[in-house]
């Protein structure tokens, strides 16, 4: 949004900007043209103004990957919140029928530890690729989606 938008010589006004970073991670950059014209010139000029953030996320997700195999048939998933207020997992599922999802239930800091556990029995490459999807009380990224990585058994 901007202020005034005719000067006089001298003069100056204000431009507000918002970066929306909504489930962005890292450093993000975009770029502000300011489209502007000298009085009694018939030419516009260009004032390219750049504004950037290191974006912090509202919790951090360990592992990022789950991976499993015949061996390796259980993992946990922690969220840690960067900063206030805590998080609680709300829901969890995944799109494999081959993957059971639980919520921790016996604290209400468990709330943010949520269990997978792996059935090879169920296994079959016709699904796209599992993900895990978590539903978050976090107002500022509610949904977190996990890529899955699972070898079948060997019959």
């Amino acid at each position: 949004m901007i202020g005034r938008q005719k000067l006089a010589p001298g003069e100056s006004t204000e431009l507000t900007a918002t970066l929306h970073a909504d489930a962005s991670r890292g450093l993000k950059t975009t770029r502000i043209d300011i489209r502007h014209r000298v009085a009694g010139e018939v030419v516009e000029s260009n004032l390219t103004l750049e504004l950037s953030a290191d974006v912090m996320p509202h919790y951090a997700v360990r592992p990022a990957v789950l991976t499993f195999d015949p061996q390796h048939r259980e993992r946990m998933i922690t969220l840690s919140p960067n900063f206030g207020p805590d998080v609680e997992v709300l829901s969890a599922s995944c799109s494999h029928p081959a993957f059971k999802v639980e919520i921790a239930a016996d604290s209400r800091s468990a709330r943010r530890t949520i269990r997978v556990r792996f059935d090879p029995s169920r296994w079959s490459d016709g699904f796209l690729r599992p993900r895990v999807m978590l539903l978050t009380s976090s107002r500022y990224q509610a949904h977190c989606s996990l890529a899955v990585a699972a070898a079948p058994i060997d019959h």
